[in-house]
């Protein structure tokens, strides 16, 4: 019978076995075309179950046509500190991103950002460019306290004063003497708040290919009105 394997970036293929055949078998049958190795550590899933190795498909209720997922269960740990890229690689566009494996977290510092919008108008797609700024509300006109938050900038991103005059960027007020840091596109802008991060949290990621990796974060933040 014919089954089809994938993986959970979304690549099949469709592989002709024998029903008495096992999960183990299937694995190795698939790994060349999914480009794992047989040695690693697969799991196979059917019908959101995790297939037994040692079990026959029949005797699993795996039929002609089932759609079979292979998950990567080994956990590579990257490095505590992160390498940044070269002083000759560009860090923003147009010279940098120009493939989709340059949006990656492979190295760098990661900031997650979750986007908290409870009715969000627009969306940005992956790979959308977005600045941090920050917002200083200016006390009076020779308030010269936005200067010093540049040269001690840490994570502010960039630096922007508020004129006493001037209307607040946000739905709401920015109280004088006082900073809100937020994410800016094209399409909107929208406060950025710093979450304390415990000491216990990581980010796990998957590559194209499946390969799941452990590394740190950064910073936190929720962004949203």
């Amino acid at each position: 019978m014919t089954v089809i394997v994938m993986t959970l970036a979304g690549k099949g293929v469709k592989l002709l076995v024998n029903a008495e055949e096992t999960p183990l078998s299937v694995k190795s049958k698939a790994s060349k075309k999914l480009e794992f190795r047989p040695s690693e550590k697969i799991k196979l899933f059917g019908y959101g179950k995790e297939l037994q190795d040692d079990i026959s498909l029949a005797m699993q209720n795996v039929r002609p046509n089932s759609i079979l997922h292979v998950v990567r269960t080994e956990v590579h740990l990257w490095p505590k500190a992160q390498k940044l890229p070269g002083e000759d690689k560009a860090l923003r566009p147009p010279g940098a991103f120009r493939k989709k494996a340059d949006l990656s977290v492979k190295d760098g510092h990661v900031f997650l950002m979750e986007y908290c919008e409870e009715r969000p108008l627009l969306l940005a797609n992956a790979g959308m460019g977005a600045r941090l700024c920050t917002y200083y509300q200016k006390t009076s006109p020779t308030d010269q306290t936005a200067i010093s938050l540049r040269s001690n900038n840490d994570g502010l991103g960039t630096v922007l004063a508020i004129e006493p005059a001037d209307k607040s960027p946000f739905l709401g007020d920015v109280r004088s003497g006082s900073q809100q840091s937020c994410l800016e596109t094209n399409m909107y802008r929208a406060p950025a708040f710093p979450h304390k991060l415990a000491s216990t949290d990581y980010l796990l990621v998957r590559s194209p290919k499946g390969m799941l990796s452990l590394r740190r974060i950064d910073k936190l933040y929720a962004v949203g009105q």
